[in-house]
């Protein structure tokens, strides 16, 4: 099916598209619906063992762009948290948080394709989703870490009515990197979806964001999907 995404055609200035499953219908239509549409890009999402659909993206020019990695943990596993605490980001906290946004996320699978995505417009893009989530306009909410009386990190999340936990995006200040900081907001947000009984959270990553694999891993988390992005371009 393919389905133009109005937010990110707006944002990016752009027509982009997300094609989720190639069928017969799908190869005979897309050249026309390029072309009457004036999509400018297209994504497509498929398991990375889909080898048929695979084919038939490749063979339409689309190209491998990277890896979706999702990840999942079961709280109620873990050894009981001690000395985890959590604080929730109020509106004041933006303008820092926001900082920390900015250009922490060169791994995503934005960067690198500035014919659609340009840098400023993804930096701005993290920007407006962390604000967002302090106000639980985007995720629900956003904790921080604070040490010196300064923000040094941040993770947001989204809770499902499933009653599972998604990790937004997580960003650790520059200079606090390489400090455990990440772990510590992992283990906050574990104790904070504990005391909302929530046992079950998910995170996803991109395969060359080997920092963000080596953390939920350390922290418990197992593979549970893996999922192959590829791109288009008209």
């Amino acid at each position: 099916m393919i389905t133009k995404l109005e937010w990110d055609s707006k944002f990016y200035g752009r027509n982009i598209a997300s094609v989720n499953f190639m069928d017969e219908d799908d190869v005979v239509k897309l050249d026309h619906y390029i072309k009457s549409d004036e999509i400018d890009f297209i994504q497509a999402l498929c398991k990375i063992d889909d080898m048929i659909n695979i084919r038939i993206l490749e063979n339409k020019k689309f190209h491998f762009a990277d890896v979706k990695i999702t990840y999942s943990l079961k709280i109620r596993e873990l050894a009981q948290l001690e000395g985890a605490i959590f604080n929730i980001a109020i509106p004041q906290d933006s303008t820092a948080i926001c900082k920390i946004a900015s250009d922490s996320f060169i791994n995503s699978r934005y960067y690198g394709h500035e014919l659609i995505f340009g840098k400023d417009k993804v930096n701005e893009m993290f920007r407006d989703w962390a604000r967002k989530s302090i106000y639980g306009e985007f995720d629900d909410f956003c904790l921080k870490l604070v040490a010196g009386n300064e923000i040094r990190g941040f993770i947001t999340v989204k809770i499902r009515e499933s009653k599972t936990a998604t990790i937004g995006i997580l960003a650790v200040d520059e200079n606090s990197r390489g400090k455990g900081v990440g772990e510590a907001l992992l283990h906050s947000l574990f104790s904070f979806l504990r005391n909302k009984n929530i046992f079950e959270v998910e995170v996803a990553t991109q395969g060359k964001n080997i920092i963000a694999q080596n953390l939920y891993s350390k922290a418990g988390f197992r593979v549970k999907k893996l999922e192959s992005w590829y791109y288009y371009y008209s």
